[in-house]
């Protein structure tokens, strides 16, 4: 029996009404368009499109040898031939080519114990993300974040650090209180100064320097010295 007649007779055979289910084969992927994937089933035989199984998460790519099991004889009509169930080897290739995990539909991650991932680097792109979580601790050297707005509603905010620095066209605060205090030098420099209060201004120091290059003006309904 010559190869062409042995591969005409397990296609028979898998369309013969009642057959057994054709066993795993072995092929290489020709082409892939889609959600289809051409199989080489072997010599003298025509390609084979197949699906992806379940299972195979991992992407095939032409070249790739795979592992398939054909359909049911009884497929309707276009249908597939059978399934990928898992990738073999990947093909060679001249340039690295990153491997792709694809799961159509939603899928969720469940782990009983801890889970840890381990990488050179990781990229993460999505066009929302949400995260859920009782505790978080993050360390990293540099942190670098580039975005349009950031919004954040907390109890409590702690900073604690050697130096901070902020560069911003505008600056807006307001709070029921606040309390600063400054070891050293507290220094402010503007074009205009304006300090308001509803009640009571005070300045107390055992020195205290008023000085105007051109004029230093004092106006009240009452004004003590001394």
């Amino acid at each position: 029996m010559t190869l062409a007649s042995s591969a005409a007779h397990r296609r028979a055979a898998a369309r013969a009404p009642g057959a057994a289910p054709a066993p795993m084969q072995v092929g290489g992927i020709l082409r892939a368009e889609q959600d289809r994937f051409w199989v080489d089933p072997g010599p003298g035989a025509e390609a084979v499109p197949l699906l992806r199984a379940a299972s195979c998460l991992l992407v095939p790519r032409p070249g790739d040898t795979v592992g398939w099991i054909a359909a049911p004889a009884d497929r309707p009509a276009g249908a597939a031939a059978g399934w990928i169930v898992f990738v073999l080897a990947h093909a060679p290739a001249a340039a690295p080519v990153p491997a792709v995990l694809r799961f159509e539909g939603d899928m969720r991650l469940e782990v009983a114990g801890r889970w840890r991932a381990e990488t050179a680097a990781l990229q993460v792109q999505a066009a929302e993300a949400a995260l859920q979580l009782g505790e978080v601790r993050v360390g990293f050297r540099t942190l670098r974040a580039v975005g349009q707005l950031l919004q954040s509603t907390v109890n409590s905010t702690r900073w604690v650090g050697e130096e901070f620095c902020a560069v911003v066209q505008r600056w807006f605060q307001q709070g029921q209180s606040h309390h600063r205090h400054t070891e050293g030098l507290d220094q402010v420099q503007a074009g205009t100064l304006q300090l308001q209060a509803e009640t009571l201004a005070r300045i107390e120091a055992p020195t205290v320097l008023t000085d105007g290059a051109g004029l230093v003006k004092t106006r009240g309904a009452q004004i003590h010295f001394g």
